[in-house]
């Protein structure tokens, strides 16, 4: 792999009237840099959280004004003054800010944890273990809207300052109030120290304050370091004067109620009537075993708040990956990320840990007339996360769900149950060992996954274990700007034999693919093993070049789909690529970067399976109006998946670019566009356009809608496989493809309003339409090829029955005849839901919740947007209505 010009960079002194701290504190073996330190003072009387710092303590503590803008004048000193003052007792730590502005301030009220363009903005982190890579951040803006996470992970010290990086979803009970005046603004927060995690007695944190005055874009800093340096929680400043801290109250508890009522168009259906009613309820805990690990559980969680997965079709082999947005999942979910520092080798594993596999939808699917439960029940879940002493993070998880029964109708018309998922134990257990500042990390990560198999059906489609284990490295020298990382990880999976042989002929792996030479189906396995390692180098910060380069490996065996989240074993990979960049304002560009590369793929018998070659850039003009492009060329190549367990084809060559256009963030009308084509040389094409528009006329309501339309035709889309031995060419077995020509439009309306900001509105709708036309049938005729021949026209006879195509063609000594179903589809989807959040005191919250789901796949001959969308508004609707209150104390 070849790079561009690098150069080594250190830190510059960057603050006048900052302290000096040794070099051995930042790292060792690191350049010295001047980090700024600020004093917390004591105070005896806690300042009422009021927003005004009339108090005698704000007077009497060290005022920190320095602060350093990182945007849009990198190096100058903030445009308008702040003053920053830290006060703490016995229970919680305070801050308070003065933020001076000659101009009114900009700001908007939102549901807690939003975005919130279009704001001004004060943030404080703190790193309270000082291991320079993770961070606990709360922000407040002038209308008092709350923000919380815990940021950093593995590469986060090249991180950006307002970088997504880490975990955002992590809620605190802490209080923030501000007020505004005709000089600027003020903010007062108080954190209990209960909130955090630190080691206990006297101590120095990181810290880190930030400022963003949105009419100027301007972000400016305390602790400073340019943007072609390495930053994040690596670059903040110190917290002195913190002696003998105590974590406050260890247990905090939160139960909970949950009533709700389901009206539903049950029609003929069974097992459902129209009104529904249920009730339930359970009960969340957290206990600080130490004043640095902490004991989070929930008994009978309820995620009934959470926003519902968008509706996908997806025609492809492979299983969708939704995001996790259940709370006790997301909270703490940087505790068992693993390998988190790697770019493109990190999707050849895709995560050790999905948590989305605890509490899925059950896997043993019933046929005919059935009522399956939507998802397996979370009968309780605990985890361990903090950090030791001595610089070992740990993360600690076990969750149990039950089994899960279904009800079908047998022959006799009689109801009947049978087991759709077992009981299930999911274990995670993950270690990261910190040394040199953070500039250097390992750690092992093990998963089990182990069912009650007693049943036969469970038996023969599931595995009665799974285990998956290894260790990741990660290195940082040249003051953080080069960095290697590499893990190495193993898995082992057991079960009848019927169960390993439909984990061996998943679409992960095809073993029963008839050309491999690698490997083969074995029926009479009861167990698979394999590996997957990778190493990566990159040079994250640089004046102007940086790159990365990677390569990895993944056994035909490799499987963790049980804990994890694999969509492809049997790989060799490796790639990489280097960006030019200029981070400072032209006379046209505010700054721009420009990045090629290329990655390619070879499966285990040597067939070149994927390859990519691109450029991509990004331009952002000095208004704040950003233009991405991108161009990617994939040449011809071997598709191992193509016929689904069937030999190799060729993947013609193809083209894609795209283009995306991104408004000035400050208005209150913007938004984004996005123009994307892809074509391959036997006429295959997918035409996409995607709008969000983004409407904040309004401090107390943010609107985003966006279309999204896409055009598709593939030459060859896969259909069915039929077994006829007069097939030899194809290994007795004929694959069955046809034309496709497809149409999509999707709708996306997020709507929040805010009556207060702790009481708020938040709605979610998203109808889709997908219609979706196959073509006359034709037959794969060769391995390694890219050929076919139509029925009816090239091979053999065709006549049309109803929904599906009789196919004739001779064989030596008579025919072969057999059916070939049309899959053609329209899909009409309306998902939504509707959600009030009153956190009516701190940490205790009422939610109201609507549901709404619609769907109709009848299908279309005339197909039109227009009347689809019409009657996706016939379709029989399934209403959910929940309440549910919660109630967080500390005893």
């Amino acid at each position: 792999m070849k790079f561009g010009v690098v150069t080594f960079l250190v830190f510059a002194p960057v603050l006048a009237d900052a302290q000096v701290v040794p070099p051995d504190s930042f790292g060792a073996g690191g350049a010295t840099r001047i980090i700024p330190v600020v004093t917390a003072a004591p105070t005896d009387e806690p300042p009422l959280i009021d927003g005004h710092l009339d108090e005698e303590g704000w007077r009497a503590a060290p005022i920190v004004a320095s602060f350093t803008q990182r945007d849009p004048e990198e190096g100058a000193a903030g445009s308008e003054r702040t003053e920053v003052r830290v006060l703490y007792d016995d229970h919680a730590i305070y801050v308070g800010a003065r933020l001076f502005d000659r101009s009114p301030v900009t700001t908007r009220l939102g549901r807690r944890d939003m975005t919130l363009p279009s704001s001004d903005w004060f943030r404080v982190s703190f790193d309270s273990y000082l291991d320079r890579r993770t961070a606990y951040r709360f922000d407040v803006n002038p209308s008092g809207v709350r923000r919380d996470g815990i940021l950093g992970g593995e590469g986060s010290s090249g991180g950006g300052f307002t970088g997504p990086e880490g975990d955002l979803a992590w809620d605190a009970v802490w209080d923030a109030r501000t007020s505004v005046d005709a000089d600027g603004w003020t903010a007062e927060l108080r954190i209990p120290f209960s909130q955090l995690r630190f080691v206990q007695g006297a101590q120095t944190w990181g810290v880190q304050f930030e400022r963003v005055l949105d009419r100027r874009q301007e972000l400016a800093l305390f602790s400073f370091a340019r943007k072609s340096e390495p930053g994040g929680v690596a670059a903040f400043g110190h917290l002195t004067g913190l002696p003998g801290l105590r974590p406050g109250q260890r247990l905090e508890v939160m139960p909970y109620m949950v009533s709700e009522a389901d009206f539903v168009d049950a029609g003929d259906n069974p097992f459902r009537s129209n009104r529904e009613v249920h009730a339930n309820a359970g009960v969340d805990a957290r206990y600080a075993i130490t004043s640095n690990l902490t004991l989070t559980t929930t008994v009978n969680p309820d995620f009934g708040q959470v926003e519902v997965d968008p509706a996908v079709i997806n025609l492809t082999a492979f299983e969708t990956r939704y995001d996790e947005r259940r709370p006790f999942f997301v909270e703490g979910a940087a505790s068992f990320r693993f390998a988190g520092a790697l770019g493109g080798p990190s999707a050849l594993a895709q995560g050790m840990f999905y948590s989305r596999r605890i509490g899925r939808a059950p896997q043993l699917g019933l046929s005919g007339q059935a009522d399956v439960p939507d998802t397996a029940r979370i009968l309780g879940a605990a985890k361990v996360t903090g950090k030791t002493s001595n610089g070992w993070s740990v993360g600690l998880l076990n969750a149990v769900t039950g089994s899960e029964d279904g009800r079908f109708l047998d022959a006799d018309g009689r109801v009947s149950t049978a087991l759709t998922e077992p009981l299930t134990n999911y274990f995670v257990g993950r270690l990261n060992r910190e040394m040199r500042a953070g500039q250097t990390t390992f750690g092992p990560i093990f998963t089990a996954v182990t069912r009650d198999v007693s049943d036969p059906r469970a038996a023969s489609a599931l595995h009665s274990a799974a285990y998956a284990g290894g260790v990741d490295v990660y290195h940082e020298w040249a003051n953080r700007s080069w960095n290697v990382g590499a893990f190495a990880v193993g898995s082992h999976v057991t079960g009848t034999p019927d169960a390993i042989a439909r984990t061996q002929r998943s679409s992960t792996r095809y073993f029963q693919r008839p050309d491999a030479a690698s490997f083969g189906l074995d029926p009479f396995r009861t167990s698979l093993n394999g590996f997957a390692a990778s190493v990566q180098f990159r040079k994250v910060s640089g004046t102007h070049w940086t790159g990365d380069g990677w390569v990895a490996t993944t056994s035909p065996g490799f499987e963790m789909n049980d804990a994890g989240f694999q969509q492809r074993a049997d790989r060799h990979a490796a790639g990489g690529g280097i960006r030019y960049q200029q981070l400072q304002p032209g006379s046209f560009f505010r700054s721009w970067n420009v990045f090629t590369g290329n990655d390619f793929s070879v499966n285990w018998d040597g067939d070149l399976v994927d390859a990519r070659n691109f450029v991509r850039g990004q331009f952002q003009h000095l208004s704040y109006w950003t233009v991405s492009a991108m161009i990617r060329y994939e040449p011809k190549r071997m598709d191992d998946r193509f016929t689904r367990g069937g030999p190799l084809a060729v993947s013609p060559r193809a083209l894609y670019g795209e283009v995306s256009v991104t408004s000035d963030p400050r208005k209150t009308v913007g938004g984004n566009l996005l123009l994307s084509r892809w074509r391959n040389r036997v006429g295959g094409r997918i035409d996409r356009a995607d709008l969000s528009v983004s409407l904040r006329t309004s401090p107390q309501w943010n609107l985003t809608f966006g279309p999204s339309l896409t055009r598709a035709r593939q030459d060859a889309q896969y259909v069915t496989s039929i077994p006829d031995a007069a097939a030899r060419e194809t290994f007795g077995t004929r694959y069955v493809f046809a034309p496709l020509d497809q149409r999509e439009l999707g709708l996306v309306t997020r709507l929040n309003y805010t009556f207060t900001r702790d009481l708020t509105l938040e709605l979610y709708m998203q109808p889709l339409v997908s219609h979706a036309v196959y073509g006359a049938p034709k037959e794969f005729l060769r391995p390694s090829a890219y050929d076919f021949a139509t029925y009816g026209q090239d091979l053999g006879t065709v006549e049309r029955d109803g929904r599906a195509y009789a196919v004739t063609v001779p064989r030596s000594g008579g025919v072969s005849t057999f059916a070939v179903p049309d899959r053609s589809f329209t899909t009409r989807s309306l998902r939504g839901n509707a959600v009030v959040r009153w956190e009516y005191r701190p940490g205790s919250t009422l939610f109201f919740v609507w549901q709404q789901e619609r769907a109709n796949r009848e299908l279309m001959d005339d197909f039109g947007f227009d009347r689809a969308l019409g009657s996706l508004f016939e379709a029989r609707s399934n209403n959910v209505f929940v309440v549910k209150w919660s109630y967080w104390f500390n005893p």
